[in-house]
C-alpha cells in the first residue's frame, strides 16, 4: 500500500477520503500510529483484528458519518 515506510507516523487524517473499506493488513506498517481519522467516509464493515493487528499504539479511531454496520473482532 502507499503507507508502507511511514513506521514513525503518528497522526493520519483520512477525512472524507471516499474510503470505502480498510484491506487486512493495510495499517501494519504503521506501528506508532496514535490517532486515525477515518471521519466522513463510505466504509461500512470493518474487521478490526485485520486491520489493526500491529496498531498497539493507536489511541484513537474517529469513524464518525460512516455507513458502519458491523465491526468485527474488536
Amino acid at each position: 500500500t502507499m503507507l508502507n515506510g511511514l513506521k514513525n507516523l503518528k497522526y493520519l487524517n483520512l477525512i472524507n477520503a471516499n474510503l470505502e473499506n480498510l484491506e487486512a493488513n493495510s495499517l501494519n506498517d504503521l506501528i506508532n500510529l496514535k490517532e486515525l481519522n477515518l471521519k466522513q467516509n463510505q466504509i461500512s464493515y470493518l474487521n478490526s483484528c485485520s486491520v489493526f493487528n500491529q496498531t498497539n499504539r493507536l489511541k484513537s479511531i474517529n469513524l464518525q458519518n460512516n455507513y458502519l454496520n458491523v465491526i468485527d473482532k474488536w
